[in-house]
Parts: structure tokens; sequence; C-alpha cells
């Protein structure tokens, strides 16, 4: 119950309002994305409840996994060179942790589901290059939440007093910046790869795929000239010294 006031006392609502309503919308919109009749078996079963269930999950799954791994990804920002790292922000970043993987777990449930039903009745949609480019992304990002647990948040826990990032070498802080950086651009990828019905069947999956990997070396690129930059300034080295 602590977990949840914590958390309650950080999360900027009025984000979260607006965010919320985003992410239905472009479910629903790819949701949309095949007839009603595309649905039905060879001996006339119709599948369009289980289809509408599916989508009820995976809009449940990505409201839990991006919201939860965006907003953490934002609350964090604070907390890398300047504000100290406290228990209650470790409190927030588990719980955060968890609903993302919650989330995830429901969309992965989710996109099962779908690759079954396809392969059940409608087989032709196995061959849409962009959803194997969403499924190798959604891969990235399950190995990329694991290690978040795995090595990310144990880290995180043991910098409580001082500033995340402050007085780290770019060498220290590489897996801090590149797992902030898959999660960025992953969910975003995933998302437009999930949305955007123009994709489908039209470029090949290597297409994407390369998108993916050039917005990530950007954005880590990025990170790593701000992480040198933010560690001249002074500060970071008087949150880092004070820290140490």
């Amino acid at each position: 119950m602590t977990q949840w006031k914590t958390l309650a006392g950080f999360i900027p609502v009025r984000l979260l309002r607006s965010l919320v309503p985003v992410l239905l919308a472009v479910g629903l919109t790819s949701g949309e994305a095949c007839a009603a009749g595309d649905f039905v078996s060879a001996s006339g079963r119709d599948y369009g409840p289980f289809r509408t269930g599916l989508i009820l999950m995976h809009l449940l799954g990505l409201v839990l996994g991006m919201g939860a791994a965006l907003f953490l990804d934002i609350y964090m920002l604070r907390y890398l060179y300047r504000a100290p790292i406290t228990p209650a922000n470790v409190a927030v970043a588990r719980l955060g942790g968890q609903l993302a993987g919650l989330g995830f777990a429901a969309l992965c449930v989710s996109g099962v589901g779908f690759l079954v039903l396809y392969a059940g009745v409608a087989p032709g949609k196995l061959e849409n290059p962009k959803m194997w480019a969403k499924v190798m992304v959604v891969a990235l990002l399950m190995l990329n939440g694991m290690s978040i647990h795995e090595r990310i948040l144990p880290q995180l826990e043991a910098s409580t007093g001082r500033p995340l990032l402050a007085g780290l070498s770019l060498r220290e802080a590489f897996p801090f910046l590149m797992a902030g950086s898959l999660s960025i651009v992953g969910w975003m990828v995933a998302l437009v790869l999930g949305a955007v019905r123009e994709f489908n069947f039209v470029y090949p999956g290597q297409l994407f795929l390369g998108a993916f990997l050039v917005l990530f070396l950007l954005v880590l690129g990025s990170a790593c000239i701000l992480h040198g930059w933010m560690q001249d300034s002074p500060g970071a080295r008087e949150a880092g010294h004070r820290g140490a």
C-alpha cells in the first residue's frame, strides 16, 4: 500500500490523463485494421469475439507497459546527475517496473494469441513483414526489461544518497544509457509498427529494423554526448562529490 501512495505522489497526473486516451485511440485504430469477416473459419465459426478479447488485452498491455516505461524514463531524468536517489525513488522504480512487466506480459500473451488466430483462420496475414519486425522489436524490449530487472534496479538501490550517474565514467554509465535508449526507441517503434496500417505488406522487414537501429544509435549517441557534457558541469561534479 505504501508503494502505491509513493507512486501516486510522484506521477504527473495531467501527463497520464493525456497519455491514456492517446494510447487507447492508437490501439483501437490498430485493432480496426482487419474486417470482422476475415476471422470466420472455413467451417463458418466466427472468431471475432476471440479477436476482440485479444485486442482488449493488447490495449491493457499497451497502457500499462508503455505508460509505465515512459513514465520511469522521464521520472528518473532529474536523478541522473543532480538530485540524489532516495528510498522513495527506488520504491517508485520497482513498482513502475512491476507495472511495465504486467503490461508486457499482457502484450506477449495477446500477441501470441493473434499469431495463433492468424495461423488458423487468416494465414495470409502471417506474411506481413511489418508484423515480424514488430515481433523482433518486442523481443529486444523483453531482453532489455530482463537486464533492467537484473542489473539496473540493484545498482539504482545501491546509489541511494547520490545521483545515479554523477561521477561515473562513460564505460560505467553505458549500461544505464543503453537500457534507457532502447526502452524509449523500442516502445515508440513498436507503437508505430502496430498502429500504421499503411506499412502492411508494403515494405520489407529489413527496412523497419534498419530504421529502428538508426534511431537507437542516434538516441544512444546523444545520451553518451550528454553524459560527457553533464559530467563536466559544476553541479554534477558537486553532486558526485557529495554522494561519494
